[in-house]
Formats: C-alpha cells, sequence, structure tokens
C-alpha cells in the first residue's frame, strides 16, 4: 500500500469515528436521570417485549461499526 492510500485511509478511519462520536452523543434521546443496566443482553429480552426503540438502536450499533471493523482491518498488515 503506498503512503497516499494510508493517509487516505486513515482520514477516512478518523472521519467515521468523529461521525460515530456524534451520531452515539449528540442524536440519542435523552433522560432526566441516570439509569443503568448491568444485565447482560437486556436489550434482546426488550425487543421480545415489543421494545421497537431497543430494536433501532441495536440496528444502528450494528450498522455504525461494521464500517469502522472492515476499515481497520485493512490496516492490520501495513507497517
Amino acid at each position: 500500500m503506498e503512503e497516499g492510500d494510508e493517509v487516505v485511509g486513515w482520514v477516512v478511519v478518523g472521519g467515521a469515528s468523529i461521525l460515530l462520536l456524534y451520531l452515539m452523543s449528540f442524536v440519542r434521546s435523552t433522560q432526566v436521570e441516570w439509569t443503568y443496566n448491568l444485565s447482560p443482553f437486556w436489550s434482546y429480552q426488550a425487543i421480545r417485549e415489543g421494545r421497537d426503540d431497543i430494536l433501532v438502536q441495536v440496528v444502528m450499533n450494528v450498522l455504525a461499526f461494521i464500517p469502522i471493523g472492515l476499515l481497520l482491518g485493512t490496516f492490520k498488515g501495513m507497517k
């Protein structure tokens, strides 16, 4: 891979990371109180109970992280 391609790749990864940070920080709905749910896979139970908003969050998380994983995978063999 050429040096110019490497720079373009890192710019794309950085841009995708910034976009992901924006979407996860500013686009999500907020609540008045902080709540924690430390039960593993609680969202899948909520989806089975009919919570469509949680289904949208799960799908968007998968769609958001796939491109970053693919882009970072292309840099695996670079030195």
